[in-house]
């Protein structure tokens, strides 16, 4: 095997010094050695500029320079090339200085063989080796853009990289070094993830999730790995996740939004099939039935059969006003468009118009509190709400009675209550009451789709204002609206 040629810079005036040292260097069998000898520090300098040596031997005593200045010339001229002071002086206290200012080892003149050089120059190469090594390393740590930290056996801080001391809030690593680790943890975990950490670390390394703790307060979410090494002492990296969890929280909400999106598409096409099928019924034999006996039916039975497919027409038509007007609220396409408008004529009109529809044993009575002839609502919004509202408080109370529909204020917020005397709400329903196609376990034999609460629902969180229900099983249901009077 060929052996590696070393390059070796010989610093020296002294003419025999450097004979010397060059016939120690060439009688080595194993190692070929070249040579460059210079007499000054300038001479030294000026080679370095346009060669590469592996090590420099240094006399400490140059003409051109003073004693342990020559050192730290070389070393800003060529920081990663390793030093081996030569010095005539047998001074202990000279050779820690140079050793302090860079140099890897020093040796006293005429104190020194051929096999105690060659163990120097070897041991200063690889030395100076290690150091460049850990020198890139420790950049690269500083450099990260994940925080690194160092801890002692008793979980205190040693060391931090400057992305570590900034992803807890710190301006400087030194606000740091010699705090208790538990300073950058979210305190209701410590304890159970200490025990955690100290149980998992006996077999070298421990990873996972935690929360952190910044200096203002705020809550990290953290990937968190920690590893032990030499004697207890511990490396803590820490990763920020927040933008991944929110990334996965994004995706979540999309699936979620797919999944309720193909719950609704299952729901409506069991729905339609449903309610469809009553009114298209009706529809059905009443077209027969006209189609069979024109010439014999009387006026008013004529009548009644075109009455009951007009009816079911209307019944199928609301049902997919209902369901358009839910796809839109969900898809963003219903919007708030508030105007000025009259509240108490508005919900006056619509108890009215709802009161058609009720039976003889059936009173909506509406009363107000207040004026409310200039405010600023979505009217369009305004009329599922009610509409729906209403509408149900009559289905819902087949025995008749008497349905409250009330509208005060309270500073710049209409509270509207809708209160019948129905069947009321099972405690088991009142979550799920406003999901899409959701019906109430004790509604029976009443039809319905399970649309309306949904779009109200909907109608209410486009004001930015609240719905709250007190219901209690076959003693009615109250309905109370809060709604801004005008754009918040």
């Amino acid at each position: 095997m060929t052996a590696k040629v070393i390059r070796v810079l010989l610093v020296e005036d002294n003419p025999s010094d450097a004979i010397f040292i060059a016939e120690l260097l060439e009688a080595n069998d194993f190692s070929h050695w070249h040579i460059s000898h210079v007499n000054r520090l300038g001479l030294a300098l000026d080679q370095l500029s346009h060669s590469s040596f592996d090590v420099a031997l240094l006399d400490l005593s140059l003409p051109d320079s003073s004693e342990l200045n020559v050192i730290v010339q070389l070393n800003n001229a060529i920081p990663e090339l390793p030093l081996i002071v030569l010095t005539g002086l047998d001074n202990e206290a000279v050779g820690i200085e140079a050793l302090r200012q860079g140099a890897q080892d020093y040796l006293v003149k005429g104190q020194f063989d051929r096999n105690l050089l060659i163990k120097s120059i070897r041991y200063a190469i690889e030395r100076a080796r290690s150091q460049r090594t850990m020198r890139q390393q420790a950049a690269a740590i500083a450099a990260s853009s994940d925080g690194i930290a160092i801890l002692d056996q008793h979980y205190d801080y040693l060391y931090a990289n400057q992305s570590y001391a900034e992803l807890f809030g710190y301006e400087a690593v030194s606000q740091l070094l010699g705090k208790p680790w538990t300073l950058t943890q979210f305190s209701p975990h410590i304890k159970p993830l200490a025990q955690e950490i100290k149980a998992v670390l006996n077999k070298g390394k421990w990873s996972g999730e935690v929360s952190g703790l910044r200096a203002d307060g705020a809550i990290l979410a953290l990937e968190l790995s920690i590893t032990m090494f030499d004697h207890g002492s511990i490396i803590c990296l820490a990763r920020d996740i927040r933008d991944r969890k929110q990334a996965q929280a994004e995706v979540q909400n999309a699936l979620e939004k797919e999944r309720q999106l193909n719950h609704l598409k299952s729901s409506f096409m069991a729905t339609v099939s449903h309610e469809f099928r009553a009114p298209m019924a009706g529809i059905r034999v009443a077209v027969r039935l006209l189609e069979d006996r024109d010439d014999t039916l009387a006026p008013a039975k004529k009548e009644y059969y075109l009455t009951r497919i007009k009816t079911s027409i209307d019944e199928m038509v609301q049902l997919l006003d209902k369901v358009l007007i839910l796809h839109q609220t969900q898809a963003g396409g219903l919007n708030y468009n508030p105007i000025k408008l009259d509240l108490q004529q508005l919900c006056r009109e619509l108890a009215e118009s709802i009161q058609f529809n009720a039976t003889d044993n059936q009173k909506i009575i509406f009363q107000c509190q207040g004026a409310y002839s200039a405010v600023e609502m979505d009217g369009v919004l305004l009329r599922h709400i009610f509409t729906n509202l209403l509408s149900n408080a009559i289905k819902y109370s087949p025995k008749g009675g008497t349905i409250l529909f009330s509208l005060d204020h309270k500073d710049n917020t209409a509270i509207c209550q809708i209160k019948d005397q129905g069947i009321g709400i099972a405690k088991k329903d009142l979550e799920h009451l406003f999901e899409p196609f959701y019906r109430c376990s004790n509604v029976g034999q009443i039809p319905g789709t399970g649309l309306g609460l949904s779009i109200v629902q909907q109608c209410v969180d486009l004001h930015q204002g609240t719905i709250v229900v007190d219901s209690q099983l076959g003693l009615g249901t109250t309905f109370t609206i809060s709604l801004p009077l005008s754009p918040l």
